[in-house]
């Protein structure tokens, strides 16, 4: 099976628009379909109070459908465009800059309201450009990756990469809404659905081992990826991080254990250099933090097993590829903004959907040795 290809398209599915209140600090409702734009998405930019809309987007999401949305706004609302280079590359200081002068140039105001259509950078880029322009202006996410509908849309978390990293440079900022229209995503792979997918496993791993059960069975029997059972996966990935996010809405708490498979998981999507993908970084990263946790005594074998037959049958990777040596993920972990001198903090399961807790912090100190030996048994 090539897991290169994109989705089945069928322009005949259709689910009417499905909403979700996320309880963050703000209001800031979560509106799902599919096939929905067409029908309600103007009606709601029409009744909030602006003097322009900005759509921010890139070459790629712009040429595949930006230019048709960008006409059917403009039906109703004035709407500037600003198109971003596209990957995960030009999340960076000097592009979060460009867009920056570009908005000032373009006459941005205090009741401007910034459009983000595209993937988790285009998003990140969009949101953190909102919160520091004059302090704080409104936005809203159009996401059209199955990543950005499902995980990082449904954080208040905006961030850009540095060389040191990922999202060292950020802020906590809330969109308006998001709108989710599961039909932007036919350009998706397989393989990145999949890949995106393994944040929902690791939600079910570190929060509902009933979830995690239910999710089994999904992945062996029913991972469709034509438009109706994408549509399925992406509202049970939302299902899956909502209960945290409510809980947590500082993301300060609880919300930490969404960190589980991070800490490693971004620095080998680093030392992949786009090879990669961050989902199938975490993948990676789960493994050893599930190692990690037995090491320190609390998971057994036969949880590390877990972790390996559930991600193996979603076919995402477990080992940490050849050519990015061990000495090179330390180096880059202790990078990480979690780190100490002694060791750097971890996401630790207790057992399977429940993390350690130490004096009410997620984050436990590991000491490099640990870390050390969980990632050369990931190799």
């Amino acid at each position: 099976m090539n897991t290169n290809l994109a989705i089945e398209i069928n322009d005949n599915y259709y689910h009417p628009e499905v909403k979700f209140e996320t309880n963050l600090l703000e209001s800031s409702p979560i509106y799902l379909g599919c096939n929905i734009w067409r029908e309600s998405l103007l009606e709601k930019m029409m009744d909030l109070n602006t003097d322009k809309f900005f759509l921010i987007t890139d070459d790629v999401v712009y040429n595949l459908f930006g230019n048709e949305l960008l006409e059917y706004m403009n039906q109703k609302v004035s709407v500037k465009l600003i198109k971003l280079p596209s990957g995960e590359k030009h999340k960076n200081i000097k592009v979060f800059n460009d867009l920056m002068e570009d908005l000032f140039d373009n006459n941005v105001t205090k009741s401007s309201i910034l459009i983000s259509l595209g993937g988790g950078v285009v998003g990140n880029i969009t949101a953190l450009a909102a919160a520091l322009a004059f302090r704080g202006i409104r936005f809203f996410h159009i996401p059209t990756t199955f990543m950005s509908q499902t995980d990082s849309i449904l954080s208040r978390k905006q961030g850009i990469n540095s060389f040191y990293g990922k999202n060292m440079i950020g802020s906590y900022y809330t969109p308006l809404f998001n709108f989710i229209d599961t039909s932007f995503l036919t350009f998706d792979s397989e393989r990145f659905i999949r890949g995106s997918f393994v944040e929902t496993v690791k939600n079910g791993f570190i929060y509902n081992a009933d979830f995690l059960n239910k999710l089994k069975s999904v992945i062996k029997n029913d991972f469709n990826v034509n438009q109706e059972g994408v549509f399925n996966l992406v509202k049970m990935s939302i299902e899956s991080k909502l209960p945290i996010m409510k809980a947590d809405p500082t993301e300060k708490g609880l919300a930490m254990i969404l960190e589980y498979g991070h800490t490693v998981g971004h620095a080998i999507e680093k030392l992949s250099y786009g090879k990669l993908s961050h989902g199938e970084s975490v993948s990676i990263g789960m493994m050893v933090a599930a190692r990690v946790s037995e090491k320190l005594g609390y998971l057994s074998k036969q949880d590390v097993k877990e972790h390996l037959d559930i991600l193996s049958a979603l076919k995402t990777p477990t080992r940490i590829p050849s050519n990015i040596k061990i000495s090179d993920i330390i180096n880059r972990i202790k990078l990480d903004n979690k780190k100490d001198m002694n060791g750097i903090r971890f996401v630790v399961l207790e057992n399977i959907g429940k993390c350690i807790n130490t004096d009410g912090s997620y984050m436990i100190k590991v000491p490099f040795n640990i870390i050390n030996e969980a990632i050369e048994e990931t190799c």
